[in-house]
């Protein structure tokens, strides 16, 4: 469903027209959407079995930190999260340009030895088992490349990717198209939370249950649907 139509839903819920529904705006109309929509991608990730259903991949030069200062993408082996990163989910680091080898996860915390010195970083973590620490909206790739010369496309990464606004002719495409009627019932539903007095409590209470409704439709959707049980056939000798 594109914006438009989930605003006629939304408007139709309620029986509200446009200028008696929320502020009357529909640019306001609009950012309560999106608003919501995250809200929504972040319950399909909470709650679907697959994890990796949804994954973005971006690469990024692994930078040489040989004439880099403080401030410079890669200074320390630290670099920026893509823009539209939502959570991490699996790096890779190459520091030839042939092999790429996947980072484990590390809590700087548990480093006794510098965080700061690019000579001691290279000599107290191996290429052959790199690592990776997430700090302030980037992260720290251990060792840090300390040759000069970059690698290009050195990093890989994996991602849970943020979703893009939708307008009025664009659809929310994170969203299952079947399911997208979701987004006009939250809307509705801060409609009646904003203007509660104009609802009898009949419909608040009939308006709750068919939400309740869509919603457990929409979150059942998402757990079931890319189911990962998996049978596993072992062979062993028998020794008796």
């Amino acid at each position: 469903m594109i914006g438009s139509d989930l605003l006629s839903f939304s408007y139709g819920l309620v029986n509200k027209a446009e200028a008696t529904f929320l502020d009357g705006s529909t640019t306001t109309f609009y950012k309560r959407l999106n608003t919501l929509y995250g809200h929504r991608v972040l319950d399909i990730l909470r709650v679907r079995v697959d994890k990796n259903a949804t994954i973005n991949e971006a690469t990024t030069d692994l930078i040489s930190t040989v004439g880099l200062v403080a401030g410079d993408n890669g200074f320390g082996g630290e670099f920026a999260f893509p823009a539209d990163l939502l959570k991490p989910v699996r790096f890779e680091v190459s520091y030839d340009g042939i092999t790429w080898i996947k980072c484990n996860v590390y809590d700087n915390a548990l480093n006794e030895r510098s965080e700061y010195n690019d000579v001691q970083l290279a000599s107290d973590f191996s290429q052959s088992d790199p690592r990776v620490d997430f700090t302030r909206n980037s992260y720290k790739i251990r060792p840090p490349k300390t040759t000069a010369g970059n690698i290009t496309k050195g990093i890989y990464i994996e991602y849970e990717q943020r979703q893009v606004d939708f307008t009025s002719t664009t659809a929310p495409v994170q969203i299952e198209a079947n399911l997208q009627d979701i987004l006009a019932w939250d809307l509705a539903k801060l409609e009646i939370i904003m203007h509660s007095k104009n609802y009898t409590s009949q419909e608040i209470t009939v308006f709750n249950q068919e939400h309740q409704k869509a919603e457990d439709r929409f979150l059942e959707f998402y757990k079931n649907n890319l189911p990962t049980r998996k049978k596993m056939t072992l062979k062993y000798q028998n020794y008796r």
